[in-house]
Protein backbone atom coordinates (compact mmCIF):
# COMPACT_ATOMS: atom_id res chain seq x y z
CA UNK A 1 0.00 0.00 0.00
CA UNK A 2 1.32 3.42 -0.90
CA UNK A 3 1.84 5.74 2.02
CA UNK A 4 -0.75 8.54 2.32
CA UNK A 5 0.16 12.18 2.04
CA UNK A 6 1.88 13.73 4.99
CA UNK A 7 -0.17 16.60 6.43
CA UNK A 8 2.04 18.97 8.29
CA UNK A 9 0.69 20.97 11.26
CA UNK A 10 1.07 24.30 9.45
CA UNK A 11 -0.84 23.02 6.43
CA UNK A 12 -3.53 21.57 8.70
CA UNK A 13 -3.97 24.95 10.40
CA UNK A 14 -4.26 26.74 7.07
CA UNK A 15 -6.86 24.27 5.82
CA UNK A 16 -8.91 24.63 9.00
CA UNK A 17 -8.79 28.40 8.75
CA UNK A 18 -9.99 28.22 5.14
CA UNK A 19 -12.92 25.98 6.12
CA UNK A 20 -13.92 28.29 8.97
CA UNK A 21 -13.83 31.28 6.65
CA UNK A 22 -15.83 29.52 3.94
CA UNK A 23 -18.64 28.38 6.26
CA UNK A 24 -18.75 31.47 8.45
CA UNK A 25 -18.07 29.40 11.58
CA UNK A 26 -17.81 31.36 14.79
CA UNK A 27 -16.55 28.58 17.08
CA UNK A 28 -13.30 27.67 15.34
CA UNK A 29 -11.10 29.86 17.50
CA UNK A 30 -8.93 28.53 20.31
CA UNK A 31 -10.35 30.74 23.03
CA UNK A 32 -13.49 28.63 23.32
CA UNK A 33 -15.64 31.76 23.27
CA UNK A 34 -17.72 30.62 20.29
CA UNK A 35 -20.44 33.01 19.12
CA UNK A 36 -20.10 35.26 22.15
CA UNK A 37 -16.42 35.79 21.39
CA UNK A 38 -17.14 36.47 17.73
CA UNK A 39 -19.89 38.97 18.61
CA UNK A 40 -17.55 40.67 21.08
CA UNK A 41 -14.79 41.01 18.48
CA UNK A 42 -17.10 42.05 15.63
CA UNK A 43 -16.83 45.80 14.86
CA UNK A 44 -19.86 47.95 15.63
CA UNK A 45 -22.01 48.70 12.56
CA UNK A 46 -21.80 52.26 11.30
CA UNK A 47 -24.85 54.23 10.26
CA UNK A 48 -25.12 54.86 6.54
CA UNK A 49 -27.05 57.95 5.55
CA UNK A 50 -29.76 57.13 3.05
CA UNK A 51 -29.87 59.50 0.11
CA UNK A 52 -32.75 61.96 0.29
CA UNK A 53 -34.58 63.59 -2.56
CA UNK A 54 -32.50 65.93 -4.72
CA UNK A 55 -32.19 69.47 -3.41
CA UNK A 56 -33.88 71.98 -5.68
CA UNK A 57 -30.51 73.62 -6.26
CA UNK A 58 -29.21 70.36 -7.79
CA UNK A 59 -31.84 70.29 -10.54
CA UNK A 60 -31.17 71.98 -13.89
CA UNK A 61 -34.28 73.97 -14.75
CA UNK A 62 -35.11 76.43 -17.48
CA UNK A 63 -37.07 79.55 -16.48
CA UNK A 64 -40.72 78.63 -16.00
CA UNK A 65 -40.02 74.90 -15.76
CA UNK A 66 -40.99 72.44 -13.02
CA UNK A 67 -39.64 68.91 -12.70
CA UNK A 68 -41.13 66.07 -10.66
CA UNK A 69 -38.26 65.00 -8.37
CA UNK A 70 -40.22 62.70 -6.04
CA UNK A 71 -43.30 60.54 -6.68
CA UNK A 72 -45.84 59.74 -7.76
CA UNK A 73 -46.30 57.53 -4.73
CA UNK A 74 -49.47 56.23 -3.02
CA UNK A 75 -50.18 57.70 0.41
CA UNK A 76 -52.71 57.26 3.17
CA UNK A 77 -53.37 60.61 4.82
CA UNK A 78 -53.50 64.13 3.38
CA UNK A 79 -52.36 67.44 4.87
CA UNK A 80 -54.88 70.08 5.90
CA UNK A 81 -57.61 67.77 7.21
CA UNK A 82 -56.39 66.77 10.64
CA UNK A 83 -55.70 63.15 11.33
CA UNK A 84 -57.08 61.17 8.41
CA UNK A 85 -56.58 58.15 6.20
CA UNK A 86 -57.62 59.63 2.86
CA UNK A 87 -56.04 57.67 0.01
CA UNK A 88 -54.18 59.54 -2.67
CA UNK A 89 -50.94 60.27 -4.49
CA UNK A 90 -48.03 62.42 -3.41
CA UNK A 91 -45.21 64.10 -5.33
CA UNK A 92 -42.66 66.89 -5.10
CA UNK A 93 -41.75 69.38 -7.83
CA UNK A 94 -38.62 71.45 -8.18
CA UNK A 95 -39.73 74.74 -9.75
CA UNK A 96 -37.95 77.76 -11.18
CA UNK A 97 -40.24 80.73 -11.90
CA UNK A 98 -39.88 82.60 -15.16
CA UNK A 99 -38.35 85.62 -13.42
CA UNK A 100 -35.18 85.29 -11.35
CA UNK A 101 -33.03 82.35 -10.34
CA UNK A 102 -34.95 81.17 -7.26
CA UNK A 103 -35.86 77.49 -7.00
CA UNK A 104 -38.73 76.11 -4.95
CA UNK A 105 -39.70 72.68 -3.66
CA UNK A 106 -43.47 72.21 -3.95
CA UNK A 107 -45.33 69.28 -2.41
CA UNK A 108 -48.43 68.10 -4.30
CA UNK A 109 -51.16 65.55 -3.52
CA UNK A 110 -54.11 64.12 -5.43
CA UNK A 111 -57.21 62.32 -4.22
CA UNK A 112 -60.57 61.33 -5.62
CA UNK A 113 -62.11 60.96 -2.16
CA UNK A 114 -64.76 63.51 -1.11
CA UNK A 115 -63.26 66.25 1.06
CA UNK A 116 -65.07 68.77 3.25
CA UNK A 117 -63.56 72.25 3.15
CA UNK A 118 -64.41 73.97 6.44
CA UNK A 119 -64.23 77.56 7.64
CA UNK A 120 -60.43 77.54 7.52
CA UNK A 121 -60.52 77.51 3.72
CA UNK A 122 -61.17 80.58 1.55
CA UNK A 123 -61.02 81.38 -2.15
CA UNK A 124 -57.42 81.72 -3.33
CA UNK A 125 -56.39 85.00 -4.91
CA UNK A 126 -56.53 83.74 -8.49
CA UNK A 127 -58.29 86.00 -10.95
CA UNK A 128 -58.94 83.13 -13.37
CA UNK A 129 -58.75 79.66 -11.80
CA UNK A 130 -58.56 76.69 -14.19
CA UNK A 131 -61.85 76.12 -16.02
CA UNK A 132 -64.14 73.80 -14.06
CA UNK A 133 -61.96 73.99 -10.96
CA UNK A 134 -62.04 76.17 -7.87
CA UNK A 135 -58.91 77.31 -6.04
CA UNK A 136 -59.00 77.47 -2.23
CA UNK A 137 -56.33 78.48 0.25
CA UNK A 138 -56.05 77.24 3.83
CA UNK A 139 -53.37 79.69 4.95
CA UNK A 140 -50.18 78.82 6.84
CA UNK A 141 -51.89 77.22 9.87
CA UNK A 142 -53.99 74.51 8.24
CA UNK A 143 -51.49 71.71 7.88
CA UNK A 144 -48.99 72.54 5.16
CA UNK A 145 -45.99 70.31 5.76
CA UNK A 146 -43.34 72.84 4.66
CA UNK A 147 -42.50 75.73 6.99
CA UNK A 148 -43.52 79.07 5.53
CA UNK A 149 -45.94 77.56 3.01
CA UNK A 150 -49.69 77.73 2.72
CA UNK A 151 -51.85 74.89 1.49
CA UNK A 152 -53.98 75.28 -1.61
CA UNK A 153 -56.74 73.01 -2.86
CA UNK A 154 -57.61 72.82 -6.56
CA UNK A 155 -60.96 71.11 -6.63
CA UNK A 156 -63.41 69.88 -9.24
CA UNK A 157 -66.25 67.37 -8.79
CA UNK A 158 -64.72 64.11 -7.59
CA UNK A 159 -61.09 65.30 -7.80
CA UNK A 160 -58.80 67.40 -5.63
CA UNK A 161 -55.20 68.49 -6.06
CA UNK A 162 -53.43 69.87 -2.98
CA UNK A 163 -50.45 72.16 -3.39
CA UNK A 164 -47.95 73.68 -0.97
CA UNK A 165 -47.33 77.31 -1.93
CA UNK A 166 -44.22 79.03 -0.49
CA UNK A 167 -45.04 82.44 0.93
CA UNK A 168 -42.44 84.23 -1.23
CA UNK A 169 -43.26 82.50 -4.52
CA UNK A 170 -44.68 84.90 -7.08
CA UNK A 171 -47.74 84.04 -9.20
CA UNK A 172 -48.69 80.64 -7.72
CA UNK A 173 -51.83 80.73 -9.88
CA UNK A 174 -49.76 80.12 -13.01
CA UNK A 175 -48.17 77.04 -11.46
CA UNK A 176 -51.61 75.80 -10.32
CA UNK A 177 -53.05 76.27 -13.81
CA UNK A 178 -50.16 74.38 -15.45
CA UNK A 179 -50.48 71.52 -12.95
CA UNK A 180 -54.23 71.18 -13.49
CA UNK A 181 -53.89 71.38 -17.28
CA UNK A 182 -51.27 68.63 -17.56
CA UNK A 183 -52.82 66.44 -14.87
CA UNK A 184 -56.19 66.55 -16.66
CA UNK A 185 -54.49 65.62 -19.93
CA UNK A 186 -52.83 62.53 -18.46
CA UNK A 187 -55.97 61.58 -16.51
CA UNK A 188 -57.95 61.27 -19.72
CA UNK A 189 -55.68 58.46 -20.87
CA UNK A 190 -55.47 56.60 -17.56
CA UNK A 191 -57.28 53.26 -17.75
CA UNK A 192 -57.85 53.19 -13.98
CA UNK A 193 -56.84 54.82 -10.68
CA UNK A 194 -53.64 52.80 -10.63
CA UNK A 195 -52.49 54.46 -13.85
CA UNK A 196 -52.70 58.01 -12.54
CA UNK A 197 -49.49 59.95 -11.98
CA UNK A 198 -48.26 63.51 -11.81
CA UNK A 199 -46.74 64.97 -15.00
CA UNK A 200 -42.97 64.60 -15.13
CA UNK A 201 -42.50 68.21 -16.27
CA UNK A 202 -44.54 71.41 -16.30
CA UNK A 203 -44.07 74.46 -18.48
CA UNK A 204 -45.51 77.30 -16.41
CA UNK A 205 -46.77 80.44 -18.12
CA UNK A 206 -46.18 79.16 -21.66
Amino acid sequence: MMPGPVVRPAARALALAALCSAFGAVSCGRDGGGAASAARDRPEPTAVASPGRPGVGDVALAPGQALLVEGSEPVSGLPGFGRNAFEGLRGVYAYRPSAGDRRYSLGVWYTDEPLLFGDGWAAAACARPPSGWRALSAGPTEGATAVGSSLWALSSPGRTLLLEVPADMSDPCSFAAALVDRFEYFSRYAEGPGDLSFPATLEVGR
